[in-house]
C-alpha cells in the first residue's frame, strides 16, 4: 500500500513469493524470551504472558530450524525474569553472536513508563537493555 502527500492510500495487494530452491543456513539465530506472569505485588499478576512467550518461542524454533543453521534459545519466566539475569542472557548471547547473526528480543509482561533526561518516554524494561 502506498499513500501519497494528500494521505491518500492506494488499493492494497498481495504478492506470494514461494522459493522452490535449497537454502543454505549460514546465520544463527539468538532468542531471548522472557515472560513474566507472577509479580511480587499478586495484583498485578497475568494470566497470558508466559504462555506468550511460550509459544512465540516455540514457533520461531520451528519455523526457524528451515533457515538458521543453530538456534540459541535462552528463555526467562516469572521470578526468573530478575534484571540481573536478563542482563546476564543479553551478555552471554552478545559473546556468542557473529555479524551474521539474527537476535531477537521477545517481552510479554507490565512495563513502566518513566520520562528520561531528554524528556521521552522510554520503557524501564528496556533501559536496561539500552544502558548495556
Amino acid at each position: 500500500m502506498v499513500v501519497n502527500y494528500q494521505r491518500i492510500e492506494s488499493r492494497g495487494e498481495v504478492l506470494k513469493i514461494e522459493y522452490v530452491g535449497q537454502v543454505i543456513a549460514t546465520a544463527s539465530l539468538h532468542m531471548l524470551v522472557v515472560g513474566i506472569n507472577k509479580y511480587a505485588n499478586s495484583s498485578y499478576n497475568l494470566n497470558d504472558a508466559q504462555p506468550d512467550a511460550k509459544a512465540f518461542a516455540e514457533k520461531l524454533t520451528q519455523q526457524g530450524g528451515r533457515i538458521f543453521k543453530t538456534i540459541n534459545k535462552v528463555e526467562i519466566y516469572d521470578e526468573s525474569a530478575t534484571k540481573t539475569k536478563i542482563v546476564d542472557a543479553f551478555k552471554a548471547i552478545a559473546s556468542k553472536a557473529q555479524p551474521q547473526d539474527v537476535f531477537v528480543f521477545f517481552y510479554a509482561g507490565h512495563g513502566v513508563w518513566m520520562k528520561t533526561t531528554a524528556t521521552r518516554m522510554v520503557m524501564q524494561h528496556f533501559i536496561l537493555c539500552l544502558l548495556m
